[in-house]
């Protein structure tokens, strides 16, 4: 079981059908943070790799960026300091962790950012019935969250479904 942006669930359950998608967990968790002096002037955009999804989203919303660079989670904030990159799709945590960047919503639609996995056997057990109740409690209080990224981005987090 675990929580996992949507193109690496798809493809973990396409390759073992012991596991499906389970529900989403996460909407709108990404935001496009750049520093505050080149607002105007965003022309190249890193993002993680492995989740080129969020560029289709960027590519709607900003047709004008040029270049999108795949990076390692740990390069794409030093990219960004540095001024390598003028922007970089950052999930609303780490972008809150940037000082002197600010930061824009990625989408004006909704998209999902996290969906959890599970082996399906393990749906009717007690103890994923309990963890889904726990889940669904931390979402409630993370969604009442007045964290200035995360209202930004619009950030969702959803209530699972509890299957009886």
């Amino acid at each position: 079981m675990g929580f996992y942006c949507p193109d690496a669930a798809e493809i973990l359950t396409d390759e073992d059908d012991q596991f499906e998608i389970y529900g989403t967990a996460v909407q709108n968790g990404e935001v496009l943070v750049y520093q505050e002096q080149n607002q105007d002037s965003i022309r190249s955009v890193g993002y993680i790799k492995g989740r080129e999804q969020l560029t289709a989203l960027a590519k709607q919303k900003w047709p004008d960026i040029s270049e999108y660079c795949a990076l390692s989670p740990h390069a794409l904030n030093y990219s960004l300091e540095d001024q390598q990159i003028d922007g970089a799709i950052m999930d609303v945590i780490r972008a809150g962790d940037m000082e002197s960047c600010d930061y824009k919503a990625l989408s004006d639609t909704n998209y999902d950012s996290y969906v959890l996995v599970v082996r399906r056997d393990m749906e009717d057990k007690e103890a994923f019935k309990k963890f889904l109740t726990a889940y669904n409690k931390a979402a409630q209080e993370l969604s009442a969250s007045e964290d200035p990224v995360q209202q930004t981005a619009g950030t969702r987090f959803l209530l699972l479904n509890q299957n009886d």
